[in-house]
C-alpha cells in the first residue's frame, strides 16, 4: 500500500480546501477488503470503500497529515500506508502585493501643527 499523491511536504495553494489522494495497492484488494483514509488521524468518513484516487473536501489552510489503512471483512487493519505531511495555503486579503501589480496611491501629506496660512 502505497500513498504517492499528495507528496511528503507538498505544498497546496488555493486548492478550494480540496486535496486529491493517490494510493497504489498492490495485489489487489481481495473481495471484503476496504481502504480507509485517515486525515489528522481522523478516519475520513464519506469515501467509498476501494479506489486508488479520492478528493478530500474542507482541508483547511495549514498544516496536515495523511495515511491509508487496508482493512478485512470484520474491520481489523491488514496493512497500512507510510504517513506523509503536506501544507493548503490560501491567499487572503492580507496576503502581500502580487509582483505584477501596481502598489496602492501613496496618501497625500497634509500640513502639520494646524490650519494652513494660520
Amino acid at each position: 500500500l502505497e500513498l504517492w499523491k499528495p507528496e511528503n511536504d507538498e505544498t497546496f495553494i488555493n486548492t478550494a480546501n480540496q486535496v486529491e489522494v493517490r494510493l497504489r495497492v498492490e495485489p489487489d484488494l481481495q473481495p471484503g477488503h476496504s481502504i480507509w483514509i485517515y486525515l489528522d488521524g481522523k478516519r475520513v468518513d464519506g469515501l467509498p470503500p476501494a479506489g486508488e484516487t479520492f478528493t478530500l473536501t474542507e482541508v483547511w489552510r495549514g498544516t496536515h497529515t495523511l495515511n491509508a489503512i487496508v482493512t478485512d471483512r470484520g474491520g481489523q487493519p491488514l496493512i497500512r500506508s507510510q504517513t506523509v505531511t503536506f501544507h493548503v495555503q490560501q491567499n487572503n486579503i492580507n496576503s502581500p502585493q502580487r509582483a505584477n501589480q501596481a502598489p496602492p496611491p501613496r496618501p497625500t501629506p497634509r500640513p502639520i501643527g494646524g490650519r494652513p496660512g494660520g
